[in-house]
């Protein structure tokens, strides 16, 4: 599988954690998906990292704002309780549009179970 890191921010879910546009990154490395955002406090850190065989849906959202648009990454996860989760990410990219939207395509498609 392609290695890639994605930058991002945080911008909520169903988790404790909450949401104060921390930047961070994602990556998926050995078998597991990799989230890391760093907050202003200790409760504002995320640090998790997901097995690909819990990851439940990856959905692409568009939000669009007054002079942009923004493109988040919905994932559903089942966590090491069983407990089905959410989270929210925003993906970042400087580059252009399309870009960003083909980088948001990538995660869904890599993440999306297979059925």
């Amino acid at each position: 599988m392609k290695k890639l890191k994605t930058k991002i921010y945080y911008s909520g879910g169903t988790i404790p954690v909450a949401s104060h546009q921390q930047k961070g990154t994602i990556e998926i490395k050995d078998g597991e998906f990799y989230i890391v955002a760093m907050g202003e406090s200790p409760g504002h850190v995320l640090d998790i990292s997901i097995p690909l065989s819990n990851i439940k849906a990856a959905t692409p959202i568009e939000k669009k704002y007054y002079s942009s648009t923004g493109y988040f990454l919905r994932i559903g996860y089942l966590d090491d309780k069983g407990k089905y989760e959410e989270i929210e990410l925003e993906i970042r990219c400087f580059l252009r549009r399309g870009r960003t939207k083909a980088l948001l395509k990538f995660w869904v498609e890599t993440l999306s179970p297979r059925t």
